[in-house]
């Protein structure tokens, strides 16, 4: 439930970050730069959570499971709404 949280904050955090600052992928380079920090920003985020709860669940279960749609519904949706406004 912590690692869901977790994903779903930071999600949200980076949604509005990046609308704030005004970020718009021109390229299909970009977008796939910014599908890459997504998932950079994902990884380490769960190997903190792994190592400081010590989880003994396999990294790619954590990684597929506990909020990862969550995680890039609230970038997508935060980001795209703060730009609309």
């Amino acid at each position: 439930m912590v690692l869901y949280s977790l994903k779903v904050v930071l999600g949200v955090i980076i949604g509005l970050s990046l609308g704030l600052l005004n970020v718009r992928p021109m390229g299909i380079l970009e977008v796939l730069l910014f599908i890459v920090i997504f998932f950079g920003v994902l990884v380490g985020v769960t190997l903190l959570f792994k190592c400081v709860f010590n989880v003994q669940e396999k990294l790619v279960a954590l990684l597929l499971l506990n909020g990862t749609l969550g995680y890039f519904a609230c970038i997508l949706a935060f980001w795209a709404l703060i730009i609309n406004m």
